[in-house]
């Protein structure tokens, strides 16, 4: 059972700036304006509705609306140059200067289905577009003259309106984030095809967009030394960076325990490197306790028996090594200074990414990094060949190998080497229990999966043992008068003992401060003392 609230709030967002299906009806407009010439841009919450199962919380309903409807706004920048291809200026707007149009974007309704979460099934968006230009011109600027202005447009100064539909298929955060960033888009596109500004062709979207592509895959770097970062879709190997990434497994851990470890799965939409993962150690270089006993080389030369190739590039080891017939790939980089390793990062790739980024390595060619680039092989992101310009080679084979009859370019038959045919079908009718329908038993089948490298992990190992999780029976954060103690007991049964390690952060405060909102365990710790007691 739904019930319905009708939430009235007012708030303004100011810009200053220099699967699904997406339903868009309810469009106005009056014909007499076109060419608009210039716009500012608002949002703006005034009065919505929230359609929620009768037992979840409206409150959390109104946190996870707001939050949804604050991510459009995070690709603002493509929004103005929309607007300045199709030769309209995007103004500041303050409330202290004339605005020839004020173009409003306005949450209209927000639903869920979800008995607990109150995630979001749809998404109503309603857009005004107002000729303001004698309006604006006299507003106040006290803050609550603002809202009732904005409140108040009157209606015969409306030149445009479109409400939007956002519909969403699962209650991924970060799919839903990525439907509402479509709003944008879609709005240009309704102005377009409404003649309120100028339509831009193909060529010129595509421009546009590998312009983009090659601005996000600037990594400016804030430390002369090799880094691994990502943020904002972007993925920094150095000074490399990767647009269009997707995170796909993250793993933390405290192998050590006064240092940051973990690895990342990433998938990207790039022909080169379409997987990256990557492995980091790093601790403290101020913290005179943090050094780990082996480099990451060191640990791959040993893991492999020295069978490797290791080339350097800018402190960079690249290294090609082969054991049980099968090679695998890797970029490397440790810093040292007098034998105390404190930071290490390692990437694992494919052989085709691998040679991508060393022969790049110190090139200034961007756009192999983006999915406009095309790879070794001839392709794009997009799978389009670079010498046909068509989705299929020379040999009529698609960029994932299939030709238009469902043969495989690798295996020259009908399933690729998995097992698995163009259409998804299993060689041995497997079904999703795991049933042969030809065997006639339950088989383990072979995941699918485009990733042509087995991920190898090297867990690191603290110098001094007691900086090593492994070391320790018992782990776990004591209370004391003196604030939070990490603390790791080791058992000595035949002693009859129990030894208590006490941490404190390296400069001396407790390990977390629990009151504090969002409060972290520090990894930046030191021994502060040792107690034994009996068992």
């Amino acid at each position: 059972m739904y019930l319905k609230r009708l939430i009235s709030l007012f708030f303004i967002v100011v810009f200053f700036v220099g699967c699904s299906n997406t339903q868009l009806n309810n469009t106005a407009m009056k014909k007499a304006h076109k060419n608009l010439g210039e716009v500012a841009i608002i949002s703006y919450k005034g009065a919505y509705k929230i359609k929620y199962k009768s037992k979840v919380n409206p409150n959390i309903c109104k946190k996870n609306m707001d939050y949804l409807f604050s991510q459009i706004f995070n690709k603002t920048k493509d929004f103005v140059d929309d607007f300045k291809l199709g030769d309209v200026k995007v103004k500041n707007f303050d409330f202290k200067s004339k605005v020839k149009n004020l173009l409003v974007i306005r949450p209209y309704e927000y639903v869920s289905t979800s008995a607990y979460t109150c995630d979001a099934n749809s998404f109503v968006i309603d857009v005004f577009l107002y000729n303001s230009e004698n309006l604006t011109k006299n507003w106040t600027k006290t803050n609550k003259g603002n809202l009732r202005q904005i409140h108040d447009l009157p209606s015969h100064k409306l030149i445009w309106m479109k409400q939007i539909t956002i519909n969403f298929n699962n209650y991924n955060k970060n799919s839903q984030i990525n439907k509402m960033q479509e709003l944008f888009p879609i709005i240009i596109k309704g102005l377009q095809k409404d003649g309120i500004i100028k339509s831009i062709n193909k060529e010129e979207i595509k421009k546009l967009s590998i312009q983009r592509s090659l601005k996000r895959v600037d990594c400016i770097p804030y430390t002369k030394n090799f880094t691994i970062r990502s943020s904002k879709n972007i993925l920094c190997l150095g000074n490399l960076g990767f647009s269009n990434i997707k995170l796909n497994r993250k793993v933390s851990n405290s192998n050590v325990i006064n240092a940051s470890n973990g690895l990342y799965e990433y998938s990207l939409d790039n022909s080169s490197c379409k997987n990256i993962v990557t492995s980091f150690s790093v601790g403290n270089n101020d913290n005179s306790t943090v050094s780990f006993k082996n480099t990451y080389k060191e640990q791959i030369l040993d893991f492999y028996n020295n069978k490797c190739v290791v080339k350097n590039k800018s402190n960079i080891n690249f290294l090609e090594c082969t054991k049980n017939d099968k090679t695998q790939y890797f970029l490397e980089n440790s810093k040292k200074i007098k034998n105390k390793i404190y930071e290490k990062y390692l990437i694992q790739v494919d052989n085709m990414c691998f040679n991508s980024i060393y022969n790049n390595f110190d090139s200034k060619e961007k756009l192999w990094r983006t999915p406009y680039g095309y790879n070794s092989e001839g392709w794009n992101a997009f799978g389009i060949n670079k010498y046909t310009k068509t989705k299929y080679d020379k040999d009529g084979f698609n960029y994932n190998g299939w030709n238009k009859q469902g043969i495989n370019k690798y295996t020259k038959t009908k399933y690729d080497k998995d097992g698995f045919s163009l259409n998804g079908e299993n060689i041995y009718g497997v079904d999703k229990d795991g049933w042969s329908s030809k065997l006639k038993k339950f088989i383990k089948m072979k995941r699918k999966t485009d990733k042509s490298f087995n991920i190898i992990t090297f867990k690191s190992v603290a110098k001094n043992k007691i900086y090593n999780r492994s070391f320790y029976d018992k782990y776990y954060i004591l209370m004391t008068k003196n604030g939070t103690r990490l603390i790791g007991e080791k058992r000595y049964p035949k002693l009859g003992i129990i030894k208590k390690y006490y941490f404190v952060k390296s400069d001396g405060k407790e390990v977390i401060n629990f009151k504090q909102k969002g409060s972290r365990l520090s990894n930046d710790i030191k021994l502060e003392k040792i107690v034994e007691e009996k068992i």
